[in-house]
């Protein structure tokens, strides 16, 4: 399968300094999208303690025609067989997972996702695209162009970039691998939910996963609801109020891109 993300939109409001130059498609340093022809493949699994609980953590490995990646499963229960089973497909977020970063809310969903898996039995799928599949260095470049005002879209458009390079081929076969039948999503974004449906998976539901938003978040909250169509609250205060959202059949709405 050809990786749909793995072309180049013209950027708007380009800027004309040098040390912001156009970003040369696919092939770019730093882009995780793998091309085409993506394969995947089981390599271990062991048994994970962590401060929240015991998890079984399988690795993967998904090879394309530009580049590798390694995306892993966090899994509680046996799952073989089941039918709407809860999964959390998170996208890399080193800055606030590993260093803390409060300009998103990623930390927090994914801490939400495991202690929802632990009590429900499920999956979380890490997926090693960092900054929507730009890559960690350029997502501090769009962060540098943030501070001069534009938001988390526009500072990736006039660095050249299109707005999302991230793909879920190895969704697919890490699900298969597990045997699950049909998944509730634990997301708030209505491209991942259309995009896994374009895999043929069985989403049966949306499990909303909604973070009360800081000071500095904020700001990308909004973007993400008003830009990326993720369907969150429209303001601080409904969104206080719809924190930790109950589960939702899945019905068109909620594939509109």
């Amino acid at each position: 399968m050809v990786c749909q993300n793995c072309h180049q939109s013209d950027p708007v409001n380009p800027i004309s300094a040098s040390r912001f130059p156009p970003i040369k498609g696919p092939a770019s340093p730093g882009l995780t999208c793998l091309g085409s022809h993506v394969r995947t493949e089981f390599v271990a699994e062991t048994l994970l303690p962590t401060t929240d609980g015991d998890f079984r953590i399988r690795a993967y490995r998904s090879k394309g025609s530009l580049r590798e990646s390694e995306p892993i499963a966090m899994v509680v229960g046996d799952l073989k067989g089941r039918t709407s089973v809860p999964v959390r497909v998170h996208d890399q977020c080193a800055t606030s997972e590993v260093f803390g970063s409060l300009k998103c809310d990623c930390r927090e969903q994914l801490q939400y996702a495991k202690e929802y898996i632990l009590e429900h039995e499920g999956v979380v799928i890490y997926m090693p695209q960092e900054g929507r599949g730009i890559g960690l260095a350029n997502k501090i470049k769009a962060y540098s162009m943030q501070e001069n005002g534009y938001d988390t879209v526009d500072a990736n458009r006039v660095l050249g970039f299109q707005d999302d390079y991230r793909s879920y081929e190895a969704v697919q076969f890490i699900l298969r691998d597990l045997g699950i039948k049909s998944i509730r999503l634990l997301t708030n974004n209505p491209r991942k939910l259309f995009l896994l449906g374009q895999l043929f998976i069985d989403v049966e539901g949306r499990i909303p996963v909604i973070m009360p938003p800081g000071k500095h978040s904020k700001d990308y909250l909004v973007a993400k609801s008003k830009r990326m169509f993720h369907l969150l609250p429209t303001g601080s205060a409904d969104i206080e109020e719809d924190t930790m959202s109950t589960d939702e059949s899945l019905d068109e709405d909620d594939c509109g891109l």
